[in-house]
Formats: structure tokens, C-alpha cells, sequence
């Protein structure tokens, strides 16, 4: 019981601790369903992390974006970037 607590908490503190941008890109991810591929994003395993840097993870988002349509603007896609990065990557984004 102890544990499953402690996820809890974990995730309601994960949840809080993002910055207007990443709320902002929270919204926009969910709102295009990306989690049906990527899973609940505070559960993505460490060991697929394949995103080492910026370059990587903006292709990423950009290359998503453009597959499933998705008619993002710049800002909305740095929020997702931003968003992802907050949650899992944790690299150093450039500007």
C-alpha cells in the first residue's frame, strides 16, 4: 500500500512541477493523442530512451508532427518539446 502511495505522490508532484510551457505542450500532446504510441508519459522506461541531445528530440517532434498531420505552430511544437523534455529526456535545449 505503501507503494502504490508513493507512485501517486510521485506523479501529482511530476504533474505540478512543469513550467507554463510544458502545461502548455501537456495540453497539446494530449489533445493529438499522442500517448496512444508513446503510453502515459510519466510511466515511459528510462532504457528506451534513445533522445540524447536537442537536435534529436526536436526531429523527433517534428517528424511525428508532420507523419500524423498535426498543424502545429512553432510555438506549440517547442511547447511539446519542452513538455517531453520536463518529463523524461532532460537534455540541455538550445535556443
Amino acid at each position: 500500500m505503501k507503494f502504490v502511495l508513493i507512485i501517486m505522490l510521485s506523479i501529482f508532484a511530476n504533474a505540478t512541477n512543469l513550467s507554463s510551457q510544458a502545461q502548455d505542450g501537456k495540453e497539446i500532446y494530449l489533445e493529438a493523442n499522442c500517448q496512444s504510441c508513446h503510453g502515459i508519459d510519466e510511466q515511459y522506461d528510462a532504457k528506451q530512451n534513445t533522445v540524447k541531445d536537442h537536435f534529436r528530440l526536436k526531429k523527433w517532434v517534428s517528424s511525428c508532427m508532420t507523419y500524423f498531420n498535426h498543424s502545429w505552430f512553432d510555438d506549440e511544437q517547442e511547447a511539446v518539446l519542452v513538455y517531453l523534455n520536463e518529463i523524461k529526456y532532460k537534455v540541455k535545449l538550445e535556443k
